[in-house]
């Protein structure tokens, strides 16, 4: 059984003890992990800093001033005997107050069962595609394919994230300066602390993704707190990267999941395990080359047969092409399937709106994209997040 997180807010705190009471003596007090607020403020800020939450019961008044970043990802429920007067900025739902709290509470339950079934269904009916973004060593322009797909996806309708599994974080280039919403969200600690908790109960939990999650408005992408994600980088192992690829797909927000990371690195094999397409990229240059094929023969070697298939499942893009090693590249089980264009501006990037200057770039990897990802007329499949 699913335990939610419920939140209700009454001015009185008579009625407040009155709900608190027949909670800890009924049948729902071992399904509903219950919180009470009388003050704005204090709900406001444990709305904002707690994850978790599934759902907030509250009178009208005290949701007067609460915005829809304030109650992001939590089902609203007014208590009103007139729906037709209430106005808010977020969706919300309205019961009557004076009803019997048994009945109440059973509402409460079925709701948050509703939800959790609606979002596995959309989950289901709108797969989420994770493409991962990968080379033989650092330097090979990961990050810089990664922006430059995930800005052609976003153009396309293609609700994005972006997630970087490097120990260093260049998407804090892209970030706005912190604000007050920024310092007040969730640690990326309690996420893998939930997914961990699902890991070892062995079931899902339902956990409000949008939390965590932060906006590249250069992209029109998400991704995860960029300071957050070099802070955790080391408790990152493949099982807790795949729960957290689940967790992002489950949650019905995204078409498009670019992981960019070292093939090294052990949570970057998720990718593979979870039937990702993976782009790996070379440079024009033998040493890089003569590196991927060493790579590419290990695992062609391997005993593992998932392993052994990885080189003839890779799409290979030639990076920073000048044209001088076009015919070196021999090995057979890995296919070149495209070439991205040299320019040695791109060593001396002091801003970083200049990632996005070349038009040459972002009309070759969207040509390169539209043939091989199949990244096109996906305009129909705009939706808006629940």
């Amino acid at each position: 059984m699913s335990r939610w997180d419920i939140v209700i807010a009454h001015q009185h705190k008579r009625i407040l003890d009155g709900v608190t009471d027949y909670w800890k003596h009924s049948n729902y007090g071992e399904s509903l992990h219950l919180r009470v607020f009388t003050q704005r403020d204090t709900l406001r800020h444990y709305l904002r800093l707690k994850p978790g939450i599934h759902m907030l019961v509250s009178e009208p008044e005290l949701l007067q001033e609460l915005t829809q970043e304030d109650v992001s990802g939590i089902l609203v429920m007014a208590l009103s005997t007139d729906d037709g007067a209430l106005e808010f900025t977020f969706p919300f739902i309205v019961e009557n107050p004076y009803q019997p709290l048994s009945r109440l509470f059973h509402i409460i339950t079925e709701r948050c069962q509703l939800e959790l079934s609606q979002a596995a269904d959309q989950s289901l009916a709108h797969p989420c595609r994770i493409v991962g973004i990968t080379s033989a060593g650092g330097g090979a322009g990961k990050t810089t394919v990664a922006f430059h797909l995930a800005k052609h996806a976003v153009g396309l309708g293609q609700r994005t994230f972006l997630l970087n599994i490097d120990p260093i974080q260049e998407y804090s280039l892209l970030r706005q300066p912190r604000g007050e919403a920024d310092e007040a969200s969730a640690s990326l600690s309690q996420l893998f602390y939930y997914l961990k908790r699902e890991q070892e109960s062995d079931k899902r939990l339902p956990v409000p993704l949008e939390q965590y999650t932060v906006s590249l408005p250069a992209l029109g992408a998400s991704t995860f707190d960029p300071l957050h994600m070099m802070e955790e980088w080391g408790v990152i192992d493949l099982k807790l990267m795949q729960r957290l690829l689940h967790c992002i797909q489950a949650s019905g927000r995204y078409d498009l999941i670019i992981v960019e990371g070292g093939h090294e690195h052990r949570p970057f094999e998720a990718v593979w395990s979870m039937n990702g397409e993976v782009i790996w990229l070379l440079h024009d240059e033998m040493g890089h080359m003569l590196k991927s094929q060493l790579i590419f023969q290990e695992w062609m070697d391997a005993e593992d047969e998932t392993v052994r298939r990885r080189p003839k499942q890779m799409r290979l893009i030639v990076n920073r092409y000048m044209g001088t090693l076009m015919n070196r590249w021999t090995y057979r089980e890995a296919v070149v399937s495209g070439f991205l264009p040299y320019i040695p501006t791109w060593k001396q990037i002091h801003r970083p709106e200049q990632w996005f200057q070349s038009t040459v770039f972002e009309s070759t990897l969207a040509n390169w994209a539209h043939t091989h990802l199949n990244l096109t007329g996906l305009d129909s499949l705009r939706r808006t997040a629940q």
